[in-house]
């Protein structure tokens, strides 16, 4: 009898241990980040239509009425879900600027976002009664992962703008944050992501610099200080990570974040190697950064997911230089939003491949950025042999090789070296063609990296890529090579003219013992830019000034300035032959 009862028990835990054994693997699986997983995802941009029946300024509909959301959101979520996306991801800031929910106020309590947690937002049997528990309803009614953003109100956190010195301010221990949340198919309210790198950054306030001593190159100008983030930075850079219902750990960076290494770098260091991207890049940070986003992807061995609400482009870039992604360019060159809004979708694979990073670096002094720039014009009979060209400036060194190009072109070659306008410290090689400095410096067409670079090119430049210059139409093969005494990270960049990313993409390859990385290129397009830029990346960045840490107290000394959307002021004087705010090379004058 005993023997019957224990071979029953026996038995019975046989048939119990595959059904623990599945429950077990399955949240095993749900934890922890599967590389190699496959999954379609898809990204939205441009600015969401409103609907002229909707309310948006009303407090009472604050921060978005249930109208606006429909058209928003809903139904973008409702036909990703019928084409099988597994995550669809909106713009920053999709909705609720700002400058219009602070007359209004901080909500009441019961309707302040939560924190994430495995808890379902959407409530049973009754309708919502906040944007968030509404999109949560979304994403478990379509079975879907929704990434959005939006500024948000959140309590208080001491954490100064590195350019000003001041703390955002605060409404009754409430202040408000730019975020991005992320909605679970189960109604979940996985992650929400706190910016911390705010979009303030160094703005000269004229477009063409000056030549001085040996061809170099520099903008004299005062730098204004822009404002095209009015929240409070998150204290420290917010390394939020999530694990998704198909088995893959994403993490977030918002906007300007991506300039930064901070950010990345915990991520990567956490495990993911797949990042969602939402952005609002264009407006009055003029210009195209595509290839931006494909050079971070191949050079962090990601996925990039980006959606931007404005017309700086967007795309789906994979891991890989060989794979091929979706992408929008920047829409035009006179308009700062996509109309209509433009949706695209790809599959991708979470990366396998770890990289193998260099060790965190200091950067160099603090100096104003300074360019060498050289004006090349290629023959327009046939040659023989490749087109060559050397620039370097303060431990730069650049080298250049064309052996495929189209007649008569023309462009300018330079190498860039100092403090760009996020305040961090940038050593580039670049290449840019003419009718990008002729015709769409101006416009959002142009590459987001001359705007860095406070517009390394003089009036004369101007001239010789004008007049009487005709951008011809035909392919380029490029050769890049750079040397950077000071970087430890490089980012491979490739525009056509219209602002898209040539494919295949391009990427770098270390070249010799001494440092050297190279890049290599085909263009099927006329060229636009062909750039890399490299930086001193460490774990703990905080931007700077020329000549140092920013002035304290600020020289924008008008407190509003930080509450008010694209507000500017002077931060950092012209420079004169006597100003002491900036160094250049021995035997190099001011003229």
């Amino acid at each position: 009898r005993y023997g019957r009862q224990c071979q029953k028990r026996l038995i019975s835990a046989m048939m119990w241990f595959p059904i623990a054994l599945f429950i077990l693997v399955t949240v095993l699986l749900r934890a922890v980040a599967i590389p190699g997983v496959r999954y379609r995802a898809r990204v939205v941009a441009g600015s969401p239509f409103v609907p002229s029946s909707c309310d948006v300024l009303s407090c009472e509909s604050q921060p978005v009425p249930r109208c606006w959301l429909e058209a928003a959101l809903e139904r973008p979520i409702r036909e990703a879900s019928a084409d099988g996306v597994d995550i669809i991801v909106f713009p920053e800031t999709y909705f609720s600027d700002a400058p219009q929910i602070f007359p209004c106020g901080p909500p009441s309590p019961e309707k302040r976002l939560p924190e994430a947690s495995s808890k379902s937002l959407c409530p049973a049997g009754r309708d919502p009664k906040t944007w968030w528990s509404q999109v949560a309803c979304w994403a478990a009614r379509y079975h879907i992962l929704v990434v959005v953003g939006a500024y948000e109100w959140g309590e208080c956190l001491p954490s100064p703008n590195p350019f000003t010195h001041r703390s955002f301010p605060c409404w009754t221990n409430m202040t408000v944050f730019n975020q991005a949340m992320a909605f679970g198919v189960e109604g979940q309210l996985l992650a929400v992501h706190h910016k911390h790198h705010l979009a303030h950054a160094m703005i000269p306030q004229q477009r063409t610099s000056i030549r001085v001593a040996d061809g170099l190159v520099m903008n004299p100008s005062p730098l204004d200080l822009l404002n095209d983030d009015a929240a409070a930075p998150w204290p420290v850079p917010d390394a939020i990570t999530f694990t998704s219902h198909f088995g893959v750990t994403f993490g977030i960076l918002i906007c300007h974040e991506l300039n930064f290494a901070s950010p990345i770098l915990s991520l990567l260091r956490a495990g993911v190697r797949d990042i969602i991207f939402p952005t609002e890049w264009a407006g009055i940070m003029e210009g195209s950064f595509s290839g931006m986003q494909s050079g971070f992807a191949i050079a962090h061995g990601v996925n990039l997911i980006a959606a931007n609400g404005d017309a700086g482009g967007s795309g789906i870039w994979p891991a890989g230089a060989s794979d091929i992604p979706v992408q929008y360019p920047a829409a035009s060159s006179s308009t700062t939003k996509l109309q209509p809004q433009w949706f695209g979708t790809l599959d991708l694979v979470s990366p396998t491949r770890r990289l193998v990073r260099e060790p965190s670096v200091s950067p160099p002094l603090a100096e104003r950025l300074l360019s060498n720039v050289t004006q090349l014009a290629v023959p327009s009979s046939p040659m023989h042999h490749p087109y060559t060209a050397e620039v370097s400036v303060r431990g730069t060194s650049c080298h250049l090789e064309l052996s495929q190009f189209p007649k008569e072109a023309r462009y300018l070659f330079g190498a860039s070296n100092g403090i760009n306008f996020a305040g961090i410290f940038e050593s580039t090689c670049w290449l840019v063609e003419c009718d990008v400095i002729a015709n769409k410096v101006y416009g959002l067409l142009s590459p987001n990296f001359l705007e860095a670079a406070f517009w390394p090119f003089t009036d004369e430049d101007v001239k010789f890529c004008a007049n009487p210059y005709r951008s011809p139409q035909g392919a380029s093969r490029i050769h890049l090579d750079i040397h950077s005494a000071s970087a430890n990270f490089f980012l491979p960049i490739g525009q056509c003219n219209n602002g898209s990313v040539p494919v295949p993409r391009p990427s770098l390859q270390p070249v010799g013992p001494n440092r050297w990385r190279t890049m290599s290129l085909s263009f099927g397009c006329t060229l636009g830019i062909a750039a890399v830029r490299s930086f001193a990346q460490s774990e703990f960045e905080l931007p700077q000034c020329p000549g140092g840490f920013c002035p304290s107290p600020s020289l924008c000394s008008n407190s509003s300035w930080d509450t008010t959307s694209l507000a500017r002021c002077n931060l950092v004087p012209a420079v004169g032959p006597n100003t002491e705010h900036w160094s250049v090379p021995d035997g190099v004058l001011l003229m």
